[in-house]
């Protein structure tokens, strides 16, 4: 198990703080942080990945329409994501996006005008 730091953010179905790791540190040590106070490069490495929550069992990602242009500072915004069909982890408890599947905007749940078409 190698060190990282995290970055919590609430959940947009239930408002449970949920862990956002990043290696985006060059030396990171299992530092945490909110979105208000995490350093730019982590909340960048952190955007449009979609995480799971446990407490509601809902999906979802950081967005910021500014993404991949480099912002002075990521504004993010927390988007409700559809649960993918074969979520990686099911036994331990844990669930991640599948590998073998890109995240698209065609996975949030409600996706808006000016959410972009490509992310990540």
């Amino acid at each position: 198990m190698g060190l990282f730091d995290s970055v919590y953010a609430d959940c947009p179905h239930c408002g449970a703080s949920v862990e956002f790791q990043t290696k985006a540190d060059e030396d990171p040590y299992m530092r945490r942080y909110t979105l208000a106070d995490a350093p730019d490069h982590m909340v960048r490495d952190i955007l449009n990945k979609p995480h799971h929550c446990k407490s509601c069992d809902g999906w979802f990602a950081l967005l910021d329409q500014r993404y991949p242009i480099t912002p002075p500072r990521p504004s993010p915004i927390c988007a409700k994501v559809r649960s993918p069909d074969s979520a990686g982890g099911q036994e331990s408890g844990f669930k991640w996006w599948p590998h073998d599947r890109r995240f698209t905007v065609d996975d949030l749940e409600w996706p808006t005008p000016d959410t972009p078409a490509r992310l990540g």
